[in-house]
């Protein structure tokens, strides 16, 4: 699948042909008074019943599908958007005030309560967030109506300098490079590299220098290709304690699945059990991750060209076949960034896990689960001082604040990842 099919539709940047639907129902509301049949309106603000009433006549099924799952799938979620700010338009024309979209943000998460956004400060962060001149589902519906009826395009927004803390994570203050540092580095290249109590020592006696590096960390310690315990010691001396990614996730597959798969109206291959052709697919943990993947899709980028063909799963994880030899799988490997490569018969028996990084193999622990491959890949962005790559941009960000709990205040979450996070928090898998 090509990165065209995972882009985020929601964006007021993305692609409008999936609000062709949704133009012709505000051109009927414009163009009728009775299309929707609004209580009096008093100061300017609507009650809550007064909303529920307009999206139980003008919604369909949303309320019902709501009440039967426990939280909303995106196409009732959109049409939700579509039907509340057409009625937007219609009380306050093409700028709606800022009182206005927050009452009825608020009036969405009172009559949709698993809508609110636990750790936000008002709960309907998802819908509207006055934010870089508001941001949120509400906020990007609207900017997509008046550039629709405007007939053109306005003038590009000028974005925010992406400051959001992500690898590295910190500033690191370049150690100079003494004579002991010299000698422990030319040790760690020649040791026998089952020698792991002094190669530990000497490691974590170059780590502030190690920092420093930026992308040669590889060539002056070579011992990450053979050691595989080396990746997560590092990362541990930067993050004690951050390494509870294994169970927190493994206790929210079957949450994740079911949340993948009463939400997404178009399911991927990827993401099932088996195959059409009834060949294994990935485990329980590989399927949830690529679920989170496919739910936090990247936002459109027309300045990034850089093998914008691949999609999200082929720069996150590829599989290899036990009979093709792991040097043909680096040479077709088509990003710089840091990608899984998965070993095995079939993609349900993997039996090798590797980090692939500049051509090079960074091994997993033995006997690694996905789980632990998945930890690896994300670790290997704070140890390497690597940037996320574009299209998982938002997938590791949420990956960083809500399961391993780092820089969480930093992070500026999207409306998806807003979504995502509340279904999580109120969703309960059906027994």
């Amino acid at each position: 699948m090509s990165i065209e099919n995972w882009l985020d539709e929601d964006c007021y940047t993305a692609t409008q042909s999936h609000n062709l639907e949704a133009e012709s129902l505000f051109t009927e509301l414009q163009s009728t008074s009775t299309s929707i049949a609004c209580p009096t309106v008093t100061s300017n603000t609507m009650s809550t019943e007064q909303w529920k009433d307009i999206i139980i006549k003008n919604g369909g099924d949303i309320l019902n599908k709501y009440e039967k799952l426990g939280l909303m799938p995106n196409t009732e979620r959109k049409q939700l958007v579509n039907i509340t700010c057409a009625k937007l338009v219609e009380m306050y024309g093409l700028k709606v005030p800022e009182f206005a979209k927050r009452n009825l943000g608020e009036a969405i998460i009172n009559i949709f309560p698993s809508l609110r956004d636990p750790t936000g400060k008002y709960g309907y962060e998802a819908f509207y967030s006055n934010n870089n001149g508001g941001e949120g589902y509400l906020s990007w519906r609207l900017r997509t109506i008046a550039r629709t009826t405007y007939k053109k395009e306005g003038p590009k927004r000028k974005q925010k300098n992406d400051l959001q803390n992500e690898p590295p994570a910190k500033i690191t203050k370049i150690i100079e490079k003494t004579q002991e540092i010299s000698d422990a580095i030319e040790f760690l290249k020649h040791v026998d590299k089952n020698e792991l109590d002094v190669i530990y020592q000497k490691m974590d006696f170059t780590y502030k220098y190690r920092k420093g590096l930026g992308d040669i960390i590889l060539k002056e310690f070579p011992r990450f290709f053979d050691v595989p315990s080396l990746l997560e010691r590092d990362f541990l001396i930067e993050f004690p304690n951050k390494v509870n990614f294994e169970d927190r996730f493994t206790a929210d597959l079957d949450k994740i699945l079911n949340i993948y798969d009463y939400t997404v109206k178009n399911p991927l291959l990827d993401i099932q059990k088996s195959s059409p052709l009834n060949e294994p697919g990935w485990d329980k943990t590989t399927r949830a991750a690529l679920a989170i993947l496919y739910m936090l899709p990247p936002t459109p980028n027309r300045q990034n060209k850089e093998n914008n063909h691949l999609s999200p799963i082929d720069r996150f994880i590829v599989f290899k076949n036990n009979n093709i030899p792991l040097e043909e799988v680096i040479s077709k490997k088509r990003t710089s960034q840091p990608i899984i490569v998965a070993q095995g018969s079939n993609k349900g028996a993997i039996t090798q896990y590797n980090i692939i990084l500049d051509n090079k193999i960074i091994p997993c622990p033995r006997f690694c689960s996905s789980a632990k491959a998945i930890q690896c890949l994300f670790m290997s962005h704070f140890v390497f001082s690597l940037e996320y790559d574009e299209y998982l941009k938002h997938f590791w960000r949420f990956i960083q604040t809500y399961y391993f709990e780092i820089d969480a205040e930093k992070i500026i979450y999207t409306p998806k990842m807003i979504e995502l996070r509340t279904r999580l928090t109120h969703f309960k898998v059906p027994v």
